[in-house]
């Protein structure tokens, strides 16, 4: 278990090491890409997501990114993997994305965004707001048609450059950068898939925080910029960062909460020292398994202020002819590790039940992924009066009950990996 720990340092030669070092044989095909998705401020502001409208982002203190990584299998079964850093896609968004690579990819796609609240607004629910009347959305048309160009291009990178790769998982559990309220679960396991190529290292990590330390006018991925600095200085690889289950998980905060800055950097600078000392003790996979599972849920649109914000266009309306949303969930086994993907931010509680039942020994939750719904309780605690806010970001009171028996479905009946896929 990796507490606040300073000094630590993790040598990273291995990390810089070919293949040829390894003996492992290769059975995987791995490509790793990225784009960026920096919004151009020469005309102006943008309108920052998360926390309150009207905020503006006027300068740009770190670059923000979509990163892919696809993986392919002997039995032909593709999966791209692509992290950006955006506070939440809508599930129309996802569709389109889709679309765009469907001439050239057809494995699974996963779109997973990181919810840092230092990103342009590409849901529109944070605009222009005058004594808490909305006035216009915060969803600027021409950045969201670049970003999902520029998706569209890393997977098409990805898929192109893949290459034989050596896959490692490994583990720990860290202490002192995530919080919850008294009582409440949360998972502290920090999970890393660590994909060796012939030249270099990439490091997919999964740990859950909210990245909403930096409260500015700034464009940054907060928190995660720092983590990826790490990664990459002591590594010279890649970093692509999913989140877990962050449904009421915030940053530990420090006695000096103006340092805001300095906060970030030591908590964004531990989930890297974890991420290395996890990768030490990574094993191999012994399974060269590729496999995925979706499943779709219809659950009843309640939210007020969804209904509300979707009738007067500041977003979306993601609404089927019944008034139900469709929201998706995966179950993706890539060799000795289970995935599961929630498309909102599910809290521990739910997270944490379904993984037990992941048979695989390493076991990865992807929140926001495919979709950022808003946050995915049970009924209990929807209904329990201990989460008002959350309730109030959410799109369904028993939106949380429908995905864990989704899940456990899925989990009870894999059915077994196909021997090819369309090439």
């Amino acid at each position: 278990m990796l507490k606040s720990s300073p000094e630590l340092h993790v040598p990273s030669n291995q990390f810089r090491q070919p293949i040829s070092f390894f003996e492992e044989k290769p059975v995987f095909s791995v490509g790793f890409a990225k784009r960026s998705i920096t919004p151009d401020l020469s005309k102006g502001g943008v309108w920052l997501a998360g926390f309150f409208p009207s905020r503006t982002g006027w300068l740009i203190h770190d670059e923000l990114f979509a990163k892919c990584l696809v993986i392919r299998g002997k039995n032909n079964v593709s999966v791209g993997i692509v992290s950006t850093d955006l506070l939440g896609f809508l599930p129309s968004d996802i569709q389109e994305i889709e679309k765009r690579v469907s001439g050239f990819f057809h494995g699974k796609l996963l779109v997973h965004t990181t919810h840092t609240h230092s990103a342009p607004d590409v849901m529109g629910l944070w605009g222009f707001n005058l004594f808490g009347l909305p006035l216009f959305s915060g969803r600027e048309e021409e950045y969201v048609h670049f970003v999902k160009n520029q998706i569209a291009a890393c997977v098409k990178e990805a898929d192109e450059k893949k290459e034989p790769a050596v896959i490692a998982f490994g583990e720990t559990r860290l202490e002192g950068v995530a919080r919850i309220r008294a009582g409440a679960e949360i998972d502290d396991m920090l999970s890393v898939m660590h994909v060796r190529l012939e030249n270099r290292s990439l490091f997919l990590v999964n740990f859950a925080v909210h990245p909403n330390l930096l409260y500015s006018s700034y464009i940054t991925a907060d928190l995660l910029q720092y983590t990826y600095d790490y990664i990459e200085k002591e590594t010279g690889g890649e970093v692509l960062y999913v989140n877990g289950a962050i449904g009421a998980v915030h940053p530990q905060q420090s006695g000096n909460i103006r340092n805001r800055w300095g906060r970030a950097k030591e908590l964004g600078t531990m989930i890297g020292r974890a991420t290395l000392e996890a990768t030490q003790s990574a094993k191999i996979s012994t399974s060269d398994s590729l496999f995925f599972k979706t499943a779709l849920i219809r659950t009843p649109l309640k939210n007020k202020q969804f209904i509300k914000a979707m009738r007067w266009g500041l977003m979306r309306d993601e609404r089927q002819p019944d008034g139900t949303m469709v929201v998706e969930v995966n179950y993706v086994i890539i060799g000795d590790g289970g995935i599961l993907t929630y498309s909102g931010e599910v809290f521990p509680n739910i997270a944490l039940a379904l993984k037990k039942n992941v048979l695989q020994q390493y076991k990865f939750t992807f929140g926001l992924t495919n979709g950022g719904i808003g946050y995915i309780l049970t009924s209990e605690d929807f209904h329990s009066g201990r989460y008002r806010y959350h309730t109030r970001v959410s799109v369904s009171p028993v939106i949380g009950d429908q995905i864990f028996d989704a899940i456990t479905e899925m989990l009870a009946s894999p059915d077994t990996a196909p021997e090819s896929a369309p090439k």
